[in-house]
């Protein structure tokens, strides 16, 4: 690792590399000018879902090559997700160009030089591509760690050494994101370490959530705090000894994938809630949709059409409505949110939480 200066700044990022598979033997085989009008085509495709999934990228090394970079310029908390995620939306993706990628990732600590990422991880991630399969997603064990609760692994037994690593560790290829659970993103059952500290901000916690049970009126608490001090594991606590108690506790999680798609933390909210994963046929859904509005205390079928509508259930299959301009069938969707959320609050306390708030789409916030 380079050496580091006095004004060098050390943090945690995730490294994305990815690499297209013989690009060379296109370029003969495509000519120059089909070549390059694709390799344009490829450059802003890979830019597009990088910066979709809250990345940035290098200039690309060579004509096919990427480095791009998960929690930077700007610290985030759930860095390696996102590059996990990216990863998997770029695999495969080029299908209509006729050409595969080759995709690394690897989390650790690195220099932050002239604005420039510097340091073991990022020639780590470079090597990961190099000897990953077309079209795979080859991923560090830190990352994999990082982000096991979002994605399924699949362990690597035959991976080649990895050049200038001596011992690189176990690696793992992401095969996709786990369908969205009724529980949250800290389960009860998740076998973190045991919680420990923060007694001044559990405590904060607590005596908000008790004045709001005391008095029946709404409580709101900001957690702020720079990336990887801990603020998701202290909600995870507070949020697990809730539900020990016996009461709601609900997550909405913001990305930076969805910071522009309206209610999205919402929508897979209650997805979670319907567990849809288990349910591909539509009148199934419906019906799903209509015993959990009934348990808020919503029966009219207003809300089913509105909320089904929301959630991408067919015309075909929801109660008619009548014509709504888009504004009033907003506001109206929007009521029959808060609806449920009400009558849910009406039966028992509720603790709605949102994860990554500042990834909130306007219509949401």
């Amino acid at each position: 690792a380079a050496a580091r200066q006095p004004d060098d700044d050390v943090r945690q990022l995730t490294m994305l590399a990815c690499d297209l598979v013989d690009s060379t033997r296109m370029m003969g085989r495509l000519g120059d000018e089909e070549y390059s009008e694709r390799l344009a085509r490829y450059h802003a495709h890979v830019a597009q879902v990088v910066r979709a999934h809250g990345g940035v990228s290098d200039d690309p090394q060579g004509d096919d090559g990427f480095m791009c970079y998960f929690g930077f310029p700007v610290a985030s908390e759930g860095s390696a997700a996102q590059a996990v995620r990216a990863g998997l939306a770029l695999a495969g993706a080029l299908a209509d160009l006729q050409w595969q990628l080759r995709i690394g990732i690897s989390t650790g600590r690195v220099v932050i030089r002239n604005g420039q990422p510097v340091g073991s991880a990022v020639h780590h991630a470079a090597r990961l591509q190099s000897v990953a399969q077309p079209d795979t997603v080859l991923v560090s064990d830190t990352t994999r760690t990082l982000s096991a609760e979002r994605f399924v692994y699949l362990p690597v037994l035959d991976a080649p050494p990895l050049k200038g690593f001596d011992d690189s560790g176990p690696l793992w290829r992401a095969l996709n994101e786990r369908p969205a659970l009724g529980t949250e993103r800290f389960d009860t059952r998740s076998r973190l370490s045991a919680f420990v500290g923060r007694d001044a901000e559990m405590q904060a916690l607590r005596q908000r959530w008790q004045a709001a049970v005391d008095s029946g009126q709404r409580q709101a608490l900001l957690l702020a705090g720079e990336a990887g001090i801990g603020k998701s594991r202290l909600v995870r606590e507070f949020r697990r000894q809730l539900l020990v108690q016996g009461h709601r506790a609900l997550e909405c999680r913001c990305g930076p994938e969805h910071s522009g798609s309206a209610l999205q933390p919402v929508i897979d909210l209650l997805q979670r809630q319907l567990q849809w994963h288990e349910l591909p046929d539509a009148a199934e859904r419906q019906q799903r949709l209509r015993v959990l509005l009934a348990s808020a205390g919503q029966v009219d079928t207003d809300s089913v059409a509105l909320l089904g509508a929301l959630l991408g259930l067919p015309r075909a299959q929801l109660p008619p409505l009548p014509e709504l301009s888009p504004e009033r069938q907003r506001q109206r969707t929007m009521a029959a949110l808060l609806g449920w959320l009400m009558g849910l609050a009406a039966a028992g306390p509720v603790c709605l939480i949102f994860e990554d708030v500042h990834w909130l789409d306007p219509s949401t916030r």
